[in-house]
Formats: C-alpha cells, structure tokens, sequence
C-alpha cells in the first residue's frame, strides 16, 4: 500500500505531498489540472518505461520523487528487497532524483540502488492496469498465470513443475552419458587392444635390469672373442705345426743313428705338437660358444629395446607394464558400467516423462473446466459494465512441454456477438477495452491482495449506469488492497473511500502551480456537483452530489 506521495521541483509542481488511504482513492479535477502528472511520477519513481519527470527549468533545483510503501509481511517486494541485500520488512521508501543534466539516481530506504532492482520491484508494489507493463493484463505471456491462479492451480502447477525438473535433470544426464559413451567407446577399444598387446609381449618384473645386464656382459665377451681370434690366427697363419711335423719326420728318419738325447727332443717336438693340437681345439670351441652367444645379442637387443618402447607407448616402467593389463581390465568393467548406467536412466526418463504427461494432462483437464469457469464471470461482470453484447473468451491449446505444462492460455474478446476474435487490445475501444480489464480484475481479484492497482481515466467515454457499475466493480477491488483511480466521472467519486482533488493555481508571480487536497464531506459535494453541471454549480447538481454521495455506500456491491 502506497502511504504518501512528495514530488518536489518536477514539471508544474513546486513542492507537492498526498497521503493516500486504503481502499478506494479517487483523484479527480478539471481537465488539464495535472491529476495524471502524479500517476506520471508513480511511473518515475519505479523507472516504469514511458513515465517520465521532467525538472523545473527555472530555478536550477533537482527534482526528486518519494514514495513511502506499506510493505505486507513476507511480500513479494520485501523477498525481492532482501535478496538484493535490503533487509526491509515494514516501511519501504522509495527516492529518485533527476539532475538538471537529466542524469537519474535512486535510493531504496536513503541507500543507493540500481534501476533494475526498481523495475522489479515495481512488478510487486503497483500495477498501471491498462498499460503494457510485465504483470498487465494485455500481455499474453502471464494469461496462464492469471488462469492458474483464478482456478486456485498453482499447486498442481507446481507439481507439475518438480516433475518436468527432475525429466529435465534427467534428460540432461542422459546427454552428459551419451557425449562420454562416445569417448568411452574408443577407450574400451584402446584398452581391449593394450591388453592383447601388452600379454602378447608377456614382460616380467625385473626383466628390463636382467636384460641390461646381459647386454653389458655381451659387451666384453667381443673383446674377448676378438683377442681369441686373432690368437688362432697367428697360431695357425705362421704354420707351426707344420713345421714341427717335418722336423720330427727328419730326425726320426735316422731312428737307430739319432743319440739319445736326440730323442728326448723328439719326443718333446711330439708333445708339442699335441699341446698345439688340444691349443687348436679348446680355441675353436670357445670361439664356437663366443660366436653363438654374440649371435643371441641381437634378439636380446631387440627385446630390451621392444620392452622399453612398450613401456613408453602405455606412459609406464617397464616393471609397471607387467600389472597393467590387471588395472586396464578394471576400468573396462567401470566403463561397463557407465553403459549400464545410461540403459537404467534411459528407463527413468521414459517413466518420468509417463508421470510429467499425466499430472500435464490433469492440469490441462482443470484449466478447461477453469476456462468455461472464468469466462462466465466475465460475461457476468461485462453485462454490469454495459457489454452485453461482447464475449469474452479463454484459448486454450497444445503448445511445447515446459514448467507450466503442455497448455498455451490466451485472453481474446470479441465486442459483439458473431465478429471474428482477438487480442483485447485489437478489438476493444478505450473505453471497452478499460472496462474489459476491469471485469477481468474483479475475476482475478486475488491477484491483487499485495498490489496497489492504478487506474487512469478508466471511465473514459462512459457515464450513468456504466459509470456507476465501474464505480462498484472499483469498491470490490478495494477490499482485496488498495485501489488509486484519476476520474472524470461523478459516480465512480462518490464510491470511493478516500477522494483528493488536483488543483491548477498561480502562484505570486502568475505561474502555474500543481496542488492536491483530501476532500470532507462538504467539498466532496462541491467537487461532485462541478463534475456533474461543470463551471456553475446548480442547485439541482449540488442535490445530484448529495444523493450520489449519500447513497454511495448504501447500495449493495456487485459480487
């Protein structure tokens, strides 16, 4: 609930304070005298777009707007205000200020705030009605809302809602496992192969330091090989025992001349002929042995090297290599089990999607019973509001699964029985169209419970009996919050609780100057006659004020 209004150094305004009360505020005045320049700075002060102030030019003074709420216990706007690091329960006052350069500034209880945090308040503190603002009427996208809230849906909605989060949640898993199913894929093949690989070469712990070692001994045996081979070169390129054979042969030739001790030396002649014999002999087969270990070497070479490249592709040691195959067949069961995982939440989904499609299709069946619901009390209160003739009609089709179901809602009218429907801002008149949001206002009356509802001129085009039926539809409105109305009309005045009057006056200089007071008893009388006969005041439009003012309150309200 809006407490008070002070406007200072804006368009006609010098300095400018109302109190508004709860229930039905009527602001009325001559036409021109300023009343929708205090809905204007409403606008300004919620930075609502296309409601503007624009300061005095004349005496180089900022202009600035205060709006001091009442602010119901745990609103929407205090919720709103904590989350944005303002712990405001009760009061809330709102200041915006304009430079002379035009630059704005805000202030939310004389702290500093931005102008997104007032927009979204302004969706929670007061609603234009009739004008295209987030929580008008006229936007299509809050028809569901308004249906939903008329038919008390919302907690089937929100039932509805959990299910298509979790199908979401779900759904969206299921992509995750189904992008990883692809790498895993590739993996499981990449493991199945290194284990293949990995067995096939069969390495052993502790083989790579054996293997090395060999290779160092290998090493040496060549140097040994290649002395022992040149040693049996020269034994047998010099011929040797060659010669010994001959010598031997010619001494024994002489056997029985030959002395003694001649001999004795063939006979050592012959033993060395046997050592160089058996010398011949161990040094062929040590060079045999030599030649066929050296020849090993190169096996050994290539599965010292083949170990290690192994090790190498698999990013490991060469000991590790022998456990891998082991590690490597239990990530294959955990990627296994990934592939488990995706068939068991494919089966999930297909049960929750089961569940979003029945409680939608119970929400859908309730908001057709809502919809025939809903258009009977508008074409009910449309009659009071002299619309006999037009229609009104809630749209309900199919439209993508979403939080709020498979439903699309949509408000149409048409003005007279047998023309074509649409949209109530496309086929409705000003006055009309006022009258058709107001009906469905009163249909949605708990929509408002937390609202200030402004309406400007509403009763434009319309008087008598349509008037007064605005006037009263009005009244209900205001035991559900606040209502603040500017007005032409004589009868829709008299019903409100509370009624100010706009005055243009001139100040000492002749210069314009914007005033506002609440209006007793007599002056309501006086203000209702001036709006009933205009500039002179008749007797009769004075009586005419009396009895509409009297009989106000007396007149039972239309439910």
């Amino acid at each position: 609930m809006i407490l008070s209004l002070l406007i200072k150094n804006l368009l006609i305004i010098d300095s400018l304070e109302v109190n508004f009360k709860n229930g039905f505020n009527a602001l009325t005045g001559e036409t021109g005298a300023g009343k929708s320049i205090l809905i204007d700075c409403l606008g300004f002060v919620l930075a609502q777009s296309g409601r503007r102030g624009s300061i005095r030019k004349d005496d180089g003074k900022e202009g600035e707007v205060i709006v001091t709420f009442e602010l119901a216990k745990n609103s929407m706007a205090s919720k709103e205000l904590k989350g944005s690091g303002f712990n405001i329960e009760d009061e809330l006052i709102i200041r915006r200020v304009i430079s002379l350069e035009g630059k704005k500034r805000a202030f939310v209880n004389d702290k500093p705030c931005s102008v997104e945090l007032l927009r979204k308040l302004s969706i929670f503190l007061i609603e234009f009605q009739g004008q295209n603002e987030e929580k008008g009427l006229l936007n299509q996208r809050n028809h569901i809302n308004f249906l939903d809230d008329f038919a008390n849906l919302l907690p089937i909605r929100k039932t509805v809602s959990q299910a298509w989060t979790e199908l979401k949640r779900k759904n969206s898993m299921l992509e995750d496992l189904k992008t990883k199913s692809i790498n895993i894929e590739a993996r499981q093949e990449f493991l199945s192969s290194a284990i293949s690989e990995i067995e096939q070469f069969n390495p052993k712990i502790g083989e790579e330091d054996s293997l090395l070692e060999k290779r160092k001994s290998l090493k040496n045996r060549e140097k040994i090989l290649e002395h022992l081979n040149n040693g049996y070169k020269l034994i047998h390129s010099q011929n040797i025992e060659e010669v010994l054979l001959r010598a031997s042969k010619e001494l024994m030739s002489f056997d029985r001349l030959i002395p003694k001790k001649i001999a004795l030396s063939i006979e050592h002649i012959d033993r060395m002929l046997e050592s160089l014999g058996k010398v011949s002999t161990d040094l062929t087969e040590n060079l045999d042995s030599l030649s066929g270990e050296l020849e090993s070497s190169e096996s050994l070479d290539e599965r010292f090297f083949s170990l290690r490249s192994v090790a190498r592709k698999y990013d490991t040691t060469c000991d590790e290599l022998v456990r891998l195959p082991d590690l490597f067949r239990q990530e294959l069961e955990q990627l296994e089990m990934v592939n488990l995982d995706k068939e068991k939440l494919e089966r999930e989904i297909v049960e929750l999607y089961e569940n979003y499609q029945n409680l939608s299709l119970n929400l859908s069946s309730s908001r057709i019973k809502a919809a025939e619901n809903l258009d009977k009390s508008v074409k009910d209160q449309l009659s009071h509001l002299k619309l006999s003739n037009s229609v009104f009609h809630t749209q309900i089709s199919r439209t993508e699964a979403s939080n709020l179901g498979i439903d699309q809602v949509y408000f149409s009218a048409s003005t007279n029985k047998g023309l074509h429907f649409g949209p109530l801002d496309k086929i409705a008149s000003g006055g009309e169209l006022s009258r058709f949001l107001l009906a469905l206002k009163v249909c949605l009356v708990q929509d408002s419970k937390d609202t200030v509802l402004l309406f400007d001129e509403i009763d434009r085009g319309v008087g008598g009996s349509t008037a007064d039926a605005i006037g009263r539809r009005l009244l209900d409105l205001s035991a559900f919050g606040q209502i603040i109305t500017v007005t032409h009309s004589p009868q829709v005045a008299a019903l409100a609780s509370s009624h100010f009057q706009v005055l243009k006056e001139l100040g000492k200089n002749g210069e314009v100057r914007l005033s506002i007071k609440e209006l007793k008893k007599s002056d309501r009388v006086k203000e209702l006659a001036r709006m009933i006969s205009g500039k002179v005041i008749t007797n009769e439009a004075k009586a005419a004020a009396d009895s509409l003012l009297s009989n106000g309150y007396s007149k039972e309200t239309f439910n």
